[in-house]
């Protein structure tokens, strides 16, 4: 059988609820290991704040920031910051519409939020006006909205920038233009020698919708938008019922 690459996003696929990675699903995922597959993590967290899941499960790369960092176990890395000479001016409208914000670098966090303490282990850092901030190396903003509407004014493309709802909160997600999950998945699969079609992605959210098109096999997890599920090539069961581990399980693994 060909080597497969299987890439999973964390929060809602991977993850159950409670953040948590059942003693199941690790033992799968060893598996893939065993066969010689290769495992990739592709997330909208920064890489910091992964450490924990890479601890346990070593995949052999993880995309974070929503594809704005790649990070191959053999040190390959690929950044792609976001434009100095344009994110002022998009920061400044983002401000100025008084909603709150969280800018990304490669080691902390900056937010306005005022519950910004749950992110501590994160390594968040509070500041109310954002008066002293650093373009260079930032390379996601995160943004809390009520709705949509209240960005219909930006076009974000004008900025250099791509732009993602994420249906399970508020929060709205901000990157380079060059930067994309799929992007990130295309990039590992060429310097793994894998074909597109032997990658097997699986997600949740909007962000995951390009990802899950570029891949040879698109699931949606159950419990994912239904924008996503309508377009992927499968549904493995919810990230509460260890959906990743179940479809690899019956479909790779065949050991059921």
């Amino acid at each position: 059988m060909k080597r497969k690459m299987i890439i999973m996003d964390l929060d809602g696929t991977l993850l159950r609820n409670d953040k948590t990675i059942s003693e199941y699903t690790k033992m799968i995922i060893d598996e893939c290991h065993r066969m010689g597959s290769i495992v990739v993590f592709a997330t909208a967290r920064p890489e910091r704040t992964t450490l924990t899941y890479i601890k346990m499960l070593n995949p052999n790369a993880v995309v974070s920031n929503n594809g704005a960092k790649i990070n191959c176990i053999d040190d390959e890395i690929r950044l792609f910051e976001m434009n100095s000479d344009n994110i002022k001016k998009l920061i400044s409208s983002l401000i100025k519409k008084k909603l709150f914000i969280c800018l990304d670098y490669e080691e902390y966090s900056l937010t306005n939020c005022p519950d910004y303490q749950k992110w501590i282990n994160w390594n968040a850092f509070y500041t109310p006006d954002f008066a002293k901030y650093d373009v260079i190396g930032m390379q996601k903003i995160s943004v809390r909205a009520a709705n949509l509407e209240l960005f219909s004014d930006i076009n974000f493309k004008s900025y250099g920038c791509n732009f993602y709802a994420n249906h399970s909160d508020s929060w709205y997600m901000i990157t380079s233009s060059d930067a994309s999950k799929a992007r990130a998945v295309e990039i590992i699969a060429s310097h793994y020698g894998i074909s597109m079609e032997d990658t097997i992605a699986f997600g949740d959210d909007q962000n995951d919708i390009e990802m899950l098109q570029t891949c040879g096999t698109g699931v949606a997890m159950e419990n994912g938008i239904s924008e996503l599920k309508l377009m992927a090539s499968c549904i493995c069961p919810s990230n509460e019922n260890d959906g990743v581990a179940k479809w690899i399980e019956k479909n790779l693994l065949k050991i059921s």
